[in-house]
Formats: structure tokens, C-alpha cells, sequence
């Protein structure tokens, strides 16, 4: 699991979610050159499930003294695990990262539905695609105008 936001960096940036798709897709293109020279020894390709949701997180050093580990917890990091078990070989994307991200992002036609375990209702995602050619306007400047 990636975390943008960690106890050495507590503020958020606005390309959080940007980055994080950008990740994504570095990964996913890694996992193809990794394919290529491993397929056929593994038997079988390889494949990422990616899931990427944007939220709040408690993140911090859980547990007590020598057995304390730094983690990240929360509502936004379930939904992010439950999102990489349902993406199965794909890269999958919830609303509220869409939404953040939709100018300088390709997604797959209509979102989808999803009903997750731990969730009271269905989850609007988004199968990632890529990067777009040309980007749209940023988000602050269709609010600003600039």
C-alpha cells in the first residue's frame, strides 16, 4: 500500500491523487516488462490488481514500544483493499479519485457499481486507463478561472 500522506509529510498537495494514478500506471507498465521475462517460467503472467480510493487515513506507530509499527488505518483504507481485491488484473478507481483526477486521466466508458464487503452501499469506480494526450484544464482553474 502507497500512502501519499505519512507522519513526515502531514500536509496533503493538490496532486496527491495524480500522482498516486501516475504510480499506478508506472506499476501496471512494469508488470508488463516483468511479464515478458518471467511468463513463461511462472507459468502464467503477471499481473497487478490496483486499487486507488482518496481520503483521510489515522496513520502512526501501532502498537507498543518494540512491536510498534508505523501504519495506516481507517475507512479510506479498507475501501482502498477492498477496490485491489475487486480489480482483479486491473486498475480500478473510486469516485472521489475520479473526480480529482478526470482532467489528466483516461477511464474505461461508464463507472461501475460495486458492492463491497464492509460498505453500506454500492461503490462508484472507475477502470483507469491511461494518461490523457493532451490534459484538460486543471481543477483550480475551472473554479479560479486562470
Amino acid at each position: 500500500m502507497l500512502s501519499w500522506r505519512s507522519s513526515a509529510r502531514l500536509w496533503r498537495t493538490e496532486d496527491d491523487p495524480e500522482r498516486a494514478l501516475s504510480a499506478a500506471l508506472d506499476m501496471q507498465a512494469g508488470a508488463v516488462e516483468l511479464s515478458a521475462d518471467w511468463a513463461d517460467k511462472l507459468g502464467q503472467a503477471v499481473k497487478l490488481h490496483i486499487g486507488v480510493h482518496t481520503g483521510p487515513v489515522v496513520a502512526g506507530n501501532l502498537g507498543e514500544a518494540a512491536a510498534a509499527a508505523y501504519a495506516v488505518t481507517g475507512d479510506t483504507v479498507n475501501t482502498t483493499a477492498r477496490l485491489l481485491a475487486a480489480a482483479s488484473g486491473s486498475m480500478l478507481v473510486s469516485d472521489a479519485t475520479y473526480a480529482l483526477t478526470k482532467h489528466r486521466f483516461a477511464f474505461d466508458g461508464d463507472p461501475r457499481e460495486l458492492t463491497l464487503r464492509g460498505k453500506a452501499e454500492p461503490v462508484i469506480v472507475h477502470r483507469l486507463l491511461g494518461r490523457l494526450e493532451a490534459p484538460h484544464r486543471t481543477r483550480r482553474s475551472l473554479h479560479t478561472g486562470c
